[in-house]
């Protein structure tokens, strides 16, 4: 459990730290990933940063920030679909500059997470509910290639004669 210490004076030669319980502060990175994949995949599963999203009985897509070679920033979205019995099957990395642009400002860096001291957040910008819908849009459709395809009631085309 964490918890906060704060000094009680008993005296002047004997200090010693009070425990007080604070409710735990959730993860950066899973609160983002809720709000980019728990819309279409109410049943997405969190392991650390990542999160599992099932497409059927034995395909798995693991998704995470993902650094593009500068430290501590995410600019992207990693995902790797990956089949229970014989492993990965492909992987994709899905920047966030190519789905969001440089946001309104041509001369600014593409978005991205970052961890600077112990913090992480969004570096520069705040995403809107419309920038969360884009990055959930880009992420289901490369899922979709993967998703068990059901075949619909009525046929898609009728032969006539």
């Amino acid at each position: 459990m964490d918890v906060n210490t704060e000094k009680k004076n008993v005296g002047s030669s004997d200090q010693r730290p009070k425990q007080t319980a604070r409710r735990p502060i959730a993860n950066f990175f899973v609160r983002e990933l809720q709000k980019i994949v728990g819309e279409v995949h109410p049943d997405v599963t969190f392991a650390g940063r990542a999160c599992y999203v099932r497409l059927d009985e034995l395909i798995r897509a693991k998704i995470q920030f993902v650094s593009c070679g500068t430290a501590e920033e995410y600019p992207a979205l990693g995902v790797t679909i990956l089949n229970r019995q014989a492993g990965e099957v492909d992987q994709i990395t899905l920047r966030f500059g190519d789905i969001l642009g440089s946001h309104a400002d041509p001369t600014a860096n593409a978005p991205f997470a970052w961890e600077y001291e112990g913090v992480a957040e969004w570096y520069g910008f705040q995403p809107s509910q419309e920038d969360y819908q884009a990055m959930s849009g880009a992420l289901e459709g490369y899922l979709e290639i993967f998703q068990e395809q059901t075949p619909s009631a009525a046929p898609q085309w009728q032969q006539t004669m």
